[in-house]
């Protein structure tokens, strides 16, 4: 569903309705109370089945007609009566895919996302809507709850109300049949049954909104990865349920007229059989692993228990990975654009919001066997981005549990230079610019380490440089993955050594050497000379160890520089200039200070690379950041990211090493639509760590030679949007 429009509004853009009448109904549906589209139809401006056609078609949403479909029983069973009054939906069945269950309900007005809200709340799954006539709909909630309505009568067994939860739906056959368990937390008291009619559907009460929030997304039993074991003794089945099981799945022993009707039961990630079943029936099998998507693995005697288990963690990584693909709809509200890379591959995306069309960064912690890090790193992050606010770190825009089980959090979607890319580019930064970074990072850990947070993996790479609303360059601390949530103050050690680490590489240009004294470093090409003495001992100090003079806070740490290096009046552009951009870069942090020295004479610009360089600048670039795989024939590949793209290439930052006019292949994520492309290209440039430093993040500068029409359309369509942002 594509519309964030509430009903009537959609129905005033659409043309079906004009805006006139639209609000004589809404007035009348104040002292009436009648559904809207009921007063629509008894007026005549809108037929019921054409509403319920026009919101099918303009939602992408399917129409049911209620009197010819068959309720499930377990569908009504599961939603309690009260929401099933309350937002006049009807409970019409369950789904079951990869043992994650989705109640569907017929509803009049699928854009009431509080509606949905509260059923996907109180089934404690997720809800899906399909378009109904309001007259439909009541027949059937006149049917199903008449009496429980009323208050004269107890509802059917059916029917009555309870906790949600997946234990107490016994009818239900799901993956987990024969492992789920009840749930840790006792269960909550059912909400009392209405003696009247249902209040206003617009004005979901203080209960509903809080039974939203403190969902415990603990109770929901995660899916287990199922392994079929087709027509095998009663030993190889143990064999294979131990291995699956230490590995977070089961295994299940059928027979083999049964194998069909299992795997589309249990959606299995892998199919087990013996030498001898699939010698008998090899295509049969054949066609059954491949119409399920599971792997299948042929046992026999000799197969070891070792060799058993390494191919069911490759089947069960790829099946709880599967529902990660671009494409795919999260919690019915996020589209899946692009794999932007993360600890483990498809766990971290550009995100469209169907509703409202925003874009967001989503990160799932996406369980691998029994490794719960990542899952863990996603919480700790939620954690963290809820603990605070400031403009320098992220907001933090949703959090919930996807059908797999697995966490996940949204957050805003930032383009912009990491302080990695713009040194291995530019190499060392002036001083102001360096020291502003240091300021605005560090006011940012001055508010995290108040709210007891410490970052953790504060690193050149997660130090990025945007522009906001207006075109002026800010720095941004991002990836709180690492974060740490104290019960008291929280130990800064780690966050100040990590200014330090950022602080040297701006004003060196490299990384810091293992030892290496602060103070006897040479700026770089911007001015060779050595650092003022003042400024040295201060970076230095963020990088001593323990026991020495070292910063206590983060605070000390940007009171000692305002001492030392005041900011003044004027800014320092980092990001390429762009005349449809206006504003300054990296705004100095106001601060009380003293008033600054005579401004020192302007600094000059960076080198570019090489003339090549120089001529792919002549096209405007925009800031985007995706993984980037350069594979050079009949040498290998390597991995990097981009941090900005024009119609004529891009610019990549990795470690590997091209040489120059390379010819090569380069396969990346299109800015628009998220579609993997591989396009040819050349090595126009690039710049190499300074001698030493092998282990430094190198400059690439890639012309595509012949892009695609869709890449080169879609590359020129990201970039003018980008530089027309105000």
């Amino acid at each position: 569903m594509h519309s964030a429009l509430p009903l009537g509004r959609l129905l005033v853009t659409s043309g079906l309705l004009t805006q006139q009448a639209l609000d004589e109904v809404l007035s009348l549906q104040k002292t009436d109370g009648r559904r809207l589209g009921e007063l629509l139809a008894e007026k005549g401006l809108v037929r019921p089945h054409q509403l319920a056609q026009f919101l099918s078609h303009q939602l992408a949403c399917p129409w049911v007609s209620l009197q010819r479909v068959e309720i499930s029983r377990e569908a009504v069973d599961v939603l309690p009566a009260s929401i099933a009054l309350e937002h006049h939906m009807v409970p019409v069945h369950l789904r079951t895919t990869k043992g994650a269950i989705t109640l569907y309900v017929a509803m009049d007005d699928p854009t009431d996302d509080v509606a949905l809200s509260a059923a996907a709340a109180a089934a404690a799954m997720p809800v899906k809507p399909m378009v109904a006539m309001t007259s439909e709909i009541r027949a059937q909630l006149d049917r199903l709850y008449g009496a429980f309505a009323a208050g004269t009568t107890p509802a059917p067994a059916f029917v009555k109300e309870r906790s949600p939860s997946f234990a107490s739906v016994p009818a239900i056959t799901t993956k987990d049949e024969a492992t789920t368990t009840t749930p840790s937390r006792p269960p909550k008291p059912p909400p009392p049954k209405p003696s009247g009619p249902p209040p206003p559907r617009d004005e979901p009460s203080v209960l509903d909104v809080v039974e939203v929030i403190e969902e415990d997304p603990a109770s929901r039993p995660s899916p287990r990865p199922k392994v079929l074991v087709v027509d095998a003794s009663e030993s190889l089945v143990v064999n294979v349920r131990a291995a699956a099981s230490r590995l977070g799945g089961d295994a299940l022993g059928v027979p083999l007229a049964e194998a069909a009707s299992a795997a589309t039961a249990h959606a299995p990630c892998a199919v087990v059989v013996t030498e001898d079943v699939y010698a008998n029936e090899r295509s049969g099998l054949d066609r059954l692993a491949l119409e399920a998507g599971a792997l299948l693995v042929v046992s026999s005697e000799a197969f070891e228990e070792r060799q058993l288990e390494g191919l069911l963690e490759d089947a069960i990584k790829r099946w709880r990975r599967s529902s990660y693909e671009k494409g795919t709809v999260l919690e019915g509200r996020y589209e899946l654009l692009r794999d932007v890379g993360g600890r483990v591959a498809g766990s971290r995306w550009e995100v469209r919001h169907l509703r409202t069309a925003r874009r967001s960064l989503l990160k799932v912690g996406v369980r691998v066997a029994n490794d719960d890090s990542d899952a863990e790193a996603v919480r700790r992050e939620q954690l963290a981005l809820a603990s605070f606010n400031h403009p320098g770190s992220v907001d933090l825009r949703d959090a919930g549990t996807t059908e797999l089980g697995d966490p996940y959090i949204v957050v805003e979607m930032l383009e912009g230079r990491t302080l990695e890319g713009l040194v291995a580019a530019r190499g060392a930064l002036p001083p102001a610019a360096a020291c502003s970074l240091v300021r605005q990072i560090a006011d940012v850990l001055v508010a995290a380490h108040e709210a007891c947070v410490r970052h953790g993996e504060v690193r050149p790479d997660n130090v990025l440089v945007v522009r906001d609303a207006w075109g002026v360059e800010r720095a941004k601390l991002v990836n709180w993955e690492a974060a740490n949530l104290a019960d008291g103050s929280p130990d800064t050690a780690i966050d100040l050594a990590g200014i330090g680490a950022c602080a040297f590489l701006a004003l060196a240009g490299r990384p810091r050497n293992e030892g290496e004294d602060v103070r006897s470093i040479r700026s770089g090409a911007w001015a060779p000379q050595d650092l003022p003495p003042e400024l040295a001992s201060v970076v230095a100090r963020t990088l001593a160890g323990a026991g020495s003079d070292r910063f206590a806070s983060a605070k000390e740490l940007l009171d000692a520089l305002d001492a030392v290096a005041p900011a003044g009046p004027t800014a320092v552009r980092l990001l390429d200039a762009n005349p449809d951009r206006r504003g300054t870069s990296i705004r100095p942090r106001p601060r009380s200070v003293a008033p600054p020295p005579p401004a020192e004479p302007a600094a000059p610009s960076a080198p570019t690379p090489s003339s090549a360089a120089a001529e792919m600048r002549r096209y405007p670039r925009a800031a985007y950041r995706t993984p980037v795989r350069v594979e050079v024939p009949g040498i290998g590949a390597v991995d990097g990211r981009s941090e900005d793209v024009s119609e004529a290439g891009l610019f990549v930052v990795t470690r590997g090493k091209i040489a120059d006019g390379a010819q090569v292949t380069v396969r990346f994520a299109l800015p628009i639509d998220g579609k993997v492309v591989s396009e040819s290209g050349i090595v126009r440039w690039s710049k190499a760590p300074q001698s030493g430093d092998g282990g430094a993040a190198r400059a690439i500068g890639i012309e595509l030679t012949s892009p695609g029409a869709e890449s080169a359309k879609q590359i020129a369509r990201y970039v003018s949007f980008m530089a027309s942002e105000k």
